[in-house]
């Protein structure tokens, strides 16, 4: 339970990072670093700078957060599909 708790925590402030970071900088969500091209608005890491950097790696933190509590807690679930067939 104490592992939990410690990995909630650590969710909670890269989440209010994140919300940080996204106050600052709105635009970030909507682009999140990537290169749209052909007419179409576009920003990249130099729009950013080292904040995309930090963002992108707080966004795959989070992530990685949250599996590791939802694993912990039991309510980890996929939202994939696996069927394997031996030969016929």
């Amino acid at each position: 339970m104490a592992q939990i708790s410690t990995l909630q925590a650590r969710l909670t402030r890269v989440q209010a990072r994140i919300a940080q970071i996204e106050a600052v900088y709105p635009d970030i969500i909507k682009y999140k670093s990537y290169s749209k091209g052909f007419g179409e608005t576009s920003a990249t890491y130099q729009d950013f700078g080292a904040v995309a950097k930090e963002y992108d790696r707080l966004l795959a933190q989070e992530s990685a957060l949250q599996d590791q509590v939802d694993a912990l807690s039991g309510t980890y679930t996929t939202s994939g599909i696996a069927a394997f067939y031996g030969p016929q």
